[in-house]
Formats: C-alpha cells, structure tokens, sequence
C-alpha cells in the first residue's frame, strides 16, 4: 500500500511537471526514477505498485459495466413483468365481455320468450302461467334492478305481466322495446370497451 500511494505521487507530479511546463520539477522527477529503477528492489516494486494500480483501473472498468448490465436487465425484467401485466389484464377483459355477450343474449331470448306469450294470446292457460312464471323467474334473475336502465325494463315486463287483455298489453310494446333497446345500448357500450382493455365500472 505504501509503494502504491508512492508510486500515484510521482505520476501525479510527473503529470503536474507536463502540464505546467516545470521543466526543473521534470528533471528531478526524472531524474529519481531513473536513480530508482537501478535498484532491483525498488523497480519489482514499483512494478508491483504499477501493477497493482493497472488492476484497481481494470476491476473499476469491468464494474462499472456489470452495473449498467444489471441496470438493463432489470429494466428489461421490469418491462416484461409490465407486458405480462397487461397481457393478463387484456385476457380478463376480453373473458368479461365474452360473458357479457352471452349474458345478453340469454336476456334477449328470455324476454323474446316472455314477450311472445303475453303479446298473443288472450286467454292464460295454465301451462302459460307456469311458462311465465318461468321466465318471470329467470328474468328477474338476469336483471340487476340497482342498474338504473335494467330496473327500467323489469318494471315494464312486470306492468305487462299485471295488466288484463291482449290489446292493453300491446300498447305497451313500443315501451318494453325501448327499454330493452336501452339495456342492449349500454351493454353493447361495456363490452366494446372491455374488447378495448378499458376498465368498465
């Protein structure tokens, strides 16, 4: 350690000597190395020093750039842990809207069901109020009646349901239309969202 603090000295005055142009200073460090490279000893050990200062300026280098290797492959981990993130977030989506879809569609049949019986036919067998308590059942279980335009439409097909005679229940049928047409709207609006990777509340 000794040799080697020795050895920074005389470059950093040789290095001084250059630079201000000390051509004394020069002559005397000069001088002194080559008084000091007669001397077997001094030269192993200054070689030793020499040495051991290339070997610190090597492991700083190779340091160095093990660090910014690290530092871009955890950027690179941070990137695809961020990909796989998304990826999974996309596939949840598209699983979601793929459920609204047939959600939808089971709505649609079972109103379309509902909606055919009451619409065409005056007099109620019995097997008709058991097909409509049926679907009654099953629409009721499909509607979410906290969603403002579901609730809508459960109301209607209930009106429908309560009112007496073919002709009162079909002038209700331009307002269940339009309700149902409502809930499709909104629904349809989810699902393209969802398709998009956008968050649906």
């Amino acid at each position: 350690m000794r040799y080697f603090a020795f050895v920074a000295a005389l470059l950093l005055a040789f290095v001084a000597g250059q630079y201000f142009g000390n051509a004394a200073l020069l002559a005397k460090i000069n001088a002194y190395f080559a008084e000091a490279l007669s001397d077997p000893k001094t030269s192993a050990a200054m070689a030793s020093a020499i040495f051991a200062l290339l070997s610190l300026a090597v492991q700083y280098s190779i340091g160095r750039k093990q660090a910014v290797i690290g530092t871009r492959q955890a950027e690179a981990s941070r990137i695809s842990a961020d990909a796989a993130s998304l990826t999974a977030k996309n596939a949840g989506d598209r699983a979601i809207a793929t459920m609204r879809i047939e959600w939808i569609s089971e709505l649609r049949k079972t109103i379309s069901e509902y909606h055919s019986i009451l619409m065409t036919r005056s007099e109620m067998t019995e097997d008709s109020h058991l097909k409509l308590s049926d679907l009654g059942t099953q629409l009721d279980l499909l509607l979410n009646v906290d969603d403002p335009a579901q609730k809508a439409l459960w109301d209607v097909l209930d009106q429908i349901y309560k009112t007496t005679g073919i002709d009162n229940r079909q002038k209700l049928d331009v307002d269940l239309i339009s309700a149902g047409r409502a809930v499709m709207k909104e629904e349809w609006e989810k699902i393209k969202r969802e398709m998009r990777g956008a968050t649906v509340q």
